[in-house]
């Protein structure tokens, strides 16, 4: 049993608490007998039962407490969040970054704005390098605010810096899916498969220009098959969205065509961003303040009790030195979950260095060492 829900009913709300990581013998009677002590009949009673018993041992576990939410509640607590992160925030993106800046200069940088908790250039996940963006934490909303507005646009070795606020991952997603819906719902142009090679574009034309005026039909051999495709443009989204509809799965030249709209290069990215989210959330891991003498082997030995690792890897410079983080990727999101909650500022092996542990977002539909060649297999 990995967490349990109490509540009880209140004429104008639910007053409820989701306690997290009890341990397998508490039961619905212990956990009830452990909370009531705090009523649950007015809105308050959750608040204080989270306050006094998060973080707490229940049978040699330390439990995690919040009040529980329903999906409306959960939804006016995010967009509460987000105004507050725009209003407030101390995160700063930093785009554009020339190949010279080194972390020593990139941290001095921005420490003439005020006081920098860390400062830290983005890492190639598959070969350790650096890459052109990393992230600045202020202490103070206004330090941050006057690196942007000292910094943004400014030259730096010869390149054009891009600074702005830092959005969190939620804004990040709900921006693709914004841009993806309208998208959807605007788009003009079809792209049409598995067209006999012989058709020509007049042909098409007469296909397609029922539902509408057509402003151009191409056709292009394929390379790996023996069939073409073609592209075809209209002068608006209900001629298209017409088409599609009404030519998908029929058949031409007794082959059936496959019409779909014209995705540009962001909408591909962005939908398989979307999808690789999706299908690996939870299961990354990035651990950052390694000590050098951490090996793989060592990393896996420190993660595999939560749960099935699939890969593990240490990430080294080119002489084969620790670059002091790493990866772990677990076969499930429920053991990826358990391990980043249980794995903070613990350490590993015989170092005195606390990790920190958070979710690794690939930003492509690949994992995060498949380019870096490791000795170690999967489980």
């Amino acid at each position: 049993m990995l967490f349990g829900i109490l509540s009880r009913a209140h004429p104008v709300a639910t007053c409820s608490i989701v306690v997290k990581n009890l341990h397998e013998t508490i039961d619905n009677k212990a956990l009830w007998e452990t909370a009531t002590g705090f009523g649950a009949v007015r809105p308050t009673d959750a608040d204080k039962a989270r306050d006094a018993l998060d973080g707490s041992v229940l049978v040699e576990k330390k439990v995690k407490v919040d009040v529980y939410l329903n999906s409306q509640e959960q939804e006016a607590k995010l967009e509460k969040i987000l105004a507050e992160k725009k209003a407030n925030f101390t995160r700063i993106f930093v785009n554009n970054l020339s190949p010279k800046v080194t972390q020593e200069e990139y941290k001095a940088l921005f420490e003439a704005y005020g006081q920098v908790e860390y400062a830290t250039i983005s890492i190639n996940h598959k070969n350790g390098d650096l890459l052109p963006f990393g992230f600045v934490n202020f202490t103070t909303h206004a330090a941050a605010q006057a690196a942007i507005d000292s910094l943004h646009d400014t030259m730096h070795h010869g390149q054009k810096l891009a600074v702005d606020r830092a959005r969190i991952t939620v804004e990040r997603e709900e921006e693709r899916k914004v841009r993806l819906e309208a998208r959807r719902t605007s788009f003009t142009s079809l792209y049409v498969n598995n067209v006999d090679p012989a058709a020509t574009e007049d042909e098409l034309l007469q296909l397609f220009s029922p539902h509408g005026t057509v402003l151009s039909a191409r056709i292009q051999p394929s390379s790996t098959t023996d069939a073409s495709f073609a592209f075809i443009h209209y002068d608006t989204h209900n001629a298209a969205q017409n088409a599609l509809s009404a030519i998908h799965d029929s058949e031409h030249r007794g082959r059936k065509l496959s019409v779909s709209r014209l995705r540009n290069k962001e909408e591909r990215q962005n939908e398989a961003i979307l999808a690789h989210r999706e299908r690996t959330q939870g299961l990354n891991l990035i651990v950052r303040n390694l000590s050098p003498e951490v090996t793989d082997d060592a990393l896996r030995a420190a993660f595999e009790g939560f749960g099935t690792v699939s890969n593990v890897k240490v990430v080294m410079d080119k002489d084969g030195v620790s670059k002091g983080h790493g990866f772990v990727s677990f076969k499930s999101q429920k053991a990826g979950a358990k391990a980043k909650e249980e794995m903070k500022d613990k350490t590993i092996g015989d170092s005195q260095n606390k990790i920190a542990v958070a979710f690794f977002h690939s930003q492509v539909p690949h994992r995060p060492w498949s380019s870096v060649k490791s000795s170690i297999g999967s489980a």
